[in-house]
Parts: structure tokens; sequence; C-alpha cells
């Protein structure tokens, strides 16, 4: 009898949890589609960070009861961007731990709040806390699913400790990954190096390790769409395995949730948000299909930061170098408050050096009239003081910001000036677009004086894949590059590549017109003028095959692009219905292999001159062009050949 009780006991605490966390995962999902009316509600429907913002804090609770917030790595990676400390501190979070950390001493009178990975090493801390009656109450906010068996045993763990009534919530919260932007998401991965280019194309890497990532990217993409409440219209290329196999689970994914009997996160949102009979267009790319972009040098603001000083969750290095005085870093972090940096981080270099000045001056100007007011006649003293008080703070921290701007460009117009970054920009320009160069590519790369080594080998490799080198070219600029100490690895994966494109073939797509060859699809997709420093706004190729989908042209770029719709039953899955598709007005643009901020504001600009067009851009991995040409190097080096044979590989 004593067992059979136990056995019962055991049971209904499980099933009380899995309700729990049922109940919270709709009500996640209820509680998101909130949203304004008009012009504002269609410009909300994408705004991914807005979203999780809002679950942080649906899940942080009142702030006026204090907590502990314990993460893993993958939580704090999804905190860092979107909430700073003292953003906690005002949401009632007084203390907050990584959940292996050693110095979490009990504190029995206060709830903690658990946000991360639903891993069996995450579970076996909690459980561990649970026994040790470590808290007060136990909140379990997981960013998957989680596992069943993972489930069952922290409620046994519950039911031999006596703490049941203790866990207040058990709760999917479905965003395993991290806003960088309100249009613009990273994956989220403890070894972000698992989601690269390198990883998906390194050779020896096990089938295992392949489908942990490929995993991670499906459960990731499904919690976008998640906290966007709406099933999207897929596509992607044919031509790459990689996006392929991720759509096809994708749409498995979708279409077993749909079947899903009373629970289905989509049941009742079927359409987008705005009562539109458009759903958003997922188009899922490949990064090998537009390798330059990767490597180009960049003119907008925080894409240069980007490149120059290195940038992550919004936060960046800036080393201070003056004349007469020792090198120092400073650090920086971009806040939300910062009107200039949101106004113009997608400007190009030139146009912020411009406006610095007008905005500093402005600055200055009202800081002066409100002193003139302060020391006006006696009368008006109180009303001077009364405007100084409500008005000087939010300018001095304006201020505060434009300073710390103007320190941040000064030191790009050294390192630019240094490493000739404009001129290179300028002929990467003119290569892309076929125009005439003022110089040859190949005296510029073997001139040693010229900038930095590592900036010539990517004006190479840009040259090189816009087919402006010849094979003589190409051996002379290696050649050179070794001389001075550079590894031009990168040579040899990208013969590789270029090689295996030329022997692909599509026989089952007669009207596809590349020739299965990536660097003169790339070529096509790239021949549109653009003016001197400044990019033009569709001259990359994403903005491009973005372009033809969601105004559903008819070209060759999107010929042999796949079409998936969860929510139909289709005899050949993949397969573009025969009828004219319809424009699209939202579109979740996500890149496989790593992204970049020039792609990013390539693809926000058009969003701009396009005011029915929504526009996401989210990746797998963020990548400066130096962290790529990394990436590039090491897998060419894998390849590489013996020294009598190098060059040689090349032709």
């Amino acid at each position: 009898l004593f067992v059979v009780c136990c056995l019962c006991f055991f049971s209904f605490v499980y099933i009380l949890l899995k309700m729990m966390m049922m109940n919270n995962s709709s009500t996640t999902t209820t509680t998101t589609s909130s949203s304004s009316t008009g012009t504002s509600k269609v410009q909300s429907v994408l705004s991914i960070r807005k979203r999780q913002i809002k679950a942080i804090e649906e899940m942080l609770g009142s702030s006026d009861e204090w907590k502990t917030l314990i993460y893993d790595r993958v939580g704090q990676a999804i905190l860092s961007p979107i909430l700073n400390v003292q953003e906690l501190r005002a949401r009632g979070v007084t203390v907050h731990f990584l959940i292996d950390s050693k110095k979490r001493d009990p504190i029995p009178d206060i709830p903690a709040i658990y946000f991360c990975e639903a891993t069996e090493e995450n579970m076996i801390f909690i459980q561990e806390d649970v026994r040790q009656h470590k808290y007060e109450s136990y909140s379990l906010n997981f960013t998957t699913s989680v596992p069943r068996i993972l489930l069952e045993e922290f409620a046994e763990a519950c039911v031999e400790c006596g703490c049941a009534s203790q866990v207040k919530r058990v709760f999917d919260m479905y965003c395993s990954f991290k806003c960088i932007e309100d249009d613009f998401f990273v994956l989220t991965e403890g070894d972000e190096n698992a989601l690269s280019y390198l990883h998906f194309n390194k050779s020896g890497v096990s089938d295992d390790d392949m489908f942990k990532a490929m995993n991670t990217i499906v459960n990731s993409i499904f919690s976008v769409f998640v906290n966007l409440g709406s099933i999207p219209i897929m596509r992607c290329p044919n031509s790459s395995h990689i996006a392929r196999m991720i759509v096809t689970e994708l749409d498995k994914k979708f279409r077993d949730h749909l079947k899903s009997k009373g629970h289905s996160l989509f049941a009742d949102r079927m359409l987008d948000e705005t009562g539109s009979l458009q759903r958003p267009v997922l188009i899922l790319l490949d990064r090998e299909l537009d390798i330059p972009t990767g490597l180009h040098h960049c003119w907008s603001y925080q894409a240069l930061i980007h490149d120059i000083f290195g940038m992550k969750a919004n936060r960046t290095d800036v080393e201070i170098v003056a004349e007469g005085k020792p090198k120092q870093v400073k650090h920086y972090e971009f806040d939300k408050r910062d009107t200039f940096w949101f106004s113009h981080k997608s400007k190009a270099f030139t146009e912020v050096l411009d406006d610095i000045q007008g905005e500093m001056a402005a600055c200055t100007k009202k800081e002066k009239e409100i002193k003139d007011k302060m020391e006006s006649d006696s009368e008006n003293v109180a009303m001077g003081m009364a405007a100084a008080i409500e008005t000087l703070p939010q300018l001095q921290r304006q201020k505060q910001f434009l300073d710390m701007h103007l320190t941040v460009l000064t030191e790009l117009v050294r390192v630019v000036k240094e490493r000739k970054h404009d001129e290179i920009f300028e002929m990467e320009e003119r290569l892309m677009n076929n125009e005439q160069l003022e110089k040859k590519v190949v005296d510029v790369v073997c001139d040693s004086s010229f900038g930095r080594v590592d900036d010539r080998l990517r004006l190479c490799i840009v040259a090189m894949l816009s087919h402006k080198l010849s094979v003589e070219e190409e051996e002379k600029c290696q050649q050179s590059l070794e001389a001075e100490g550079c590894d031009v690895g990168a040579f040899f994966h990208l013969h590789q590549v270029r090689q295996m494109q030329k022997a692909h073939k599509h026989p089952n797509q007669v009207e596809h017109k590349t020739k299965g060859n990536v660097f003169e699809y790339a070529k096509k997709m790239l021949t549109d003028g653009v003016k001197v420093l400044l990019p033009t706004l569709s001259d990359l190729p994403t903005t491009r095959i973005v372009d033809c989908i969601i105004s559903s042209k008819k070209d060759d770029l999107i010929n042999d692009y796949c079409y998936y719709d969860p929510t139909k039953q289709s005899p050949a899955p993949g397969v573009v219905p025969d009828r004219k598709l319809p424009p699209a007005e939202h579109a979740i643009v996500f890149m496989v292999g790593g992204g970049s901020y020039t792609e990013y504001h390539n693809l926000l600009s058009y969003a701009q001159t396009h005011s029915d067009k929504k526009i996401v851009y989210g990746t797998t991995q963020l990548v400066s062009p130096n962290q790529f040409i990394n990436q590039l190097t090491e897998l060419g080096n894998d390849l590489r050949p013996s020294e009598t044979t190098a060059t040689s590989t090349l032709s």
C-alpha cells in the first residue's frame, strides 16, 4: 500500500509539473500576441528584440519582490544584449549567478529564478539546489523545450525531498537566440564555432556534431517563429545541401506541432498578428553562395567598428593612441538610450563624421540656453531651475554619449588612414561592379607599404572571386603575400570550392543558368554600379535574392529555390506551386555559416526604401571579416599541398 501511494503521489507531481509547463507555454504564446494598432502594429510584428524583452520581464515577475537570478552561459548570452545589471535590479533581481558558480551560497528567504538550457548538467545543479533547500521557491525557465526524461528525474527529486510545492513553474521559453538589434538575431550556442562556416565545411566533423549543429539551428529558428506567432512559407536554394536539410527538418517540426491536439503553439495563430492574409517568408541561405560579402571592407559606422575594433553584445574595446602617451584601452557600450547611435549606426562613416560636429554644437547650445535662463531676472529663476532639473540630466547623458562617439570616430579615422581602408573599400566596390580601377589589384596587393597585409589579402580574394585576376596574377599575389609572412591557406579552400562548383550539375533543372558555379552566380548578382564610398541599396547578392522572392519576381537568381508551406499538404515537398505566388510583406532572412553587419545594413536600407516590406536578419554566427578569413585559412591549410606544388594548384 505504501509503494502504491508513493507511485500515485509521484504521478500526481509529474502531471502537475507537466501541466504547469504546457499552460505557461500557452500563456507565453498568448501574451506575446498583443500589439498596437495601425502602422505601429504592422511594424511591431517582426520586432524580435521587444518580444524577447517582454518575455524576460514576465519571467522575472514583479519588481516589488526580491529574487535571485541563476543562468548558464547560454542564458547569459541571451540576457546580455537586452538587459544590463541596472535594469535587472530595477526588476527586483538582487543577485545573479552562473549556475555552475561555486559562490552560490544558500539564500532560503529569497525565491530563485533559473534561466538556462534544458541539459542534463543544468538539471543536476537545479536538483541539488532543491535537495539542499537553497532558496525559498524555484521557477524554472528553459530556453528550449524540456526533454521528458529530464522532467521525470526532476519530479522524482522533488518527491524525495518533499519540495514539490516550492516549484512555482516549469516554463518553455522558446528563446534560444540572442537579439543584438530589433531586427537582427544570432543563434545562441556555448561554443559558437559549432555553428560557423568552418564547422560546416571542415573535414573530419563527426555525424553527431553535425546533427547537433543542425538540431540547434532548427530549434532556434522554430523559437523565433513561436515568438512571432506565425508559421512561415520557406524558401531555400536547392543547390545548398545544408540549407535544404534545415528547411526540410523545420517543415517537419512545424507540421508535427500543427498536428498536436489541444496545446499546439500555432493552433490559433495561422495568420500574422495584423490579421493580414500574408504570412512571413523564411529565406534560408548558405554563406557559400556569397563569400565576397563576408570579406568586403565595409563603410557603415557599426560595421566599421565591428571590423576594426570588434564588437560583442553591443560592446567594444577601443585602443586609444595619443602622441607621447602610453596606449590605453577603453571599454564602451552602445546604450539603447543613445539616440545618435540608433540614428547613425547604419550610415556611411563619412556622414557620421559630418553629423557628429552638428550634434555636439546643438548640445552645447542647449546647455547655454539653460544656463542663460537660470541667470535671468529673479522672477524666472524658479522656472529656470525647474527646467534645468528636468532637462540637464538627459542633456548631460547625451553629451557623454557624443563624447564617446567622438573618441571612437577619432580612433577610426586614425586606423582607416593607417590601413588605407577607404582606398581598399573603393577598389572593392569598383571590382564588384565591373568599374575601371585607377590601380591594378596585383600592384596594390604586392605593395608591402600599402596598408596591412591582411587587408590586401582580403582585397585579393574579392578580386579573385570577381574574376578580375588571371592565374598568373593570382600566383604573383600569393607569392608576394607569403613573402610578407601572410598565411594564404584561404586560396586553397576557395580553389577547391570553385572546382567543385564547376563539376556540379543540375540535371533536373534545365532552366538553371548559373551552371552550378557559385562565383559566376555571385558575379551576375553584383553587376549594378555604385557611387564611390556609398554602397547601393541592392548591390549585395542576399538583398537581390530577397527582393526577387518577396516581390514575386521571375528571375534566374531564384529559379532553383525550393518552396515549403507547412500548412499545406504537398505531394512533392519543396516544389514551387504552378500558380503565381503573391508578394510577401514580411521576411526573415537567415544566413547559415556566418553573417555580417554589412549584409544586415544592406537589407535594412532595402526595407527603408520599401515601406511595405519588413525584414528581419538572422545568422548562425556574427563574424567580422578577419574572423571569416581565419576560418577560410584554416579550411585551406587542411588542403594545402607541399611547397613544390603550392602555386600550381591555383591554375
